[in-house]
C-alpha cells in the first residue's frame, strides 16, 4: 500500500473472491487511528471456469467405523457382565459347599 498527499492506493497482485469485502483507508495520528475513506470491492469471476466437486465418501468410513467399533464394545460389555455372573454364581456355590461341610464336621 503507499500513501501520497492523502491519496492512497492498494494494488493486490493475485486477486480472489476473498478479496472482496469493505476497504478503510487512514492514518495512525499519534494516539488514535483517523479513517478518510472506504471503498466496497467486489470481485467477480468468469462463468466460464469450469467448477467440479467431488463426493470423497468420508461420512461413509465414519458410519462404518461407528457401528464396528460399538458392536466391539457391546460384545466386551456383554462378556464383562456374563464373566461377573458366573463369578457371582461360583462364589455362592463355594460358600454353600462351605456351608454344607462345616455341618458335617460338627455332627
Amino acid at each position: 500500500m503507499t500513501l501520497k498527499n492523502k491519496s492512497s492506493s492498494l494494488k493486490i497482485m493475485k486477486v480472489d473472491y476473498s478479496d472482496s469485502g469493505l476497504y478503510y483507508y487512514g492514518a495512525f495520528l499519534r494516539d488514535h487511528m483517523e479513517f478518510y475513506n472506504e471503498s466496497h470491492l467486489d470481485i467477480k469471476g468468469h462463468d466460464d471456469i469450469p467448477i467440479t466437486t467431488q463426493e470423497c465418501g468420508g461420512d461413509d468410513i465414519f458410519f462404518k467405523l461407528t457401528l464396528l467399533l460399538s458392536g466391539i464394545i457391546i460384545f466386551i460389555m456383554a462378556l464383562v457382565v456374563l464373566l461377573l455372573l458366573r463369578l457371582k454364581k461360583k462364589s455362592k456355590q463355594a460358600h454353600g459347599k462351605l456351608k454344607n461341610d462345616s455341618l458335617y464336621m460338627l455332627q
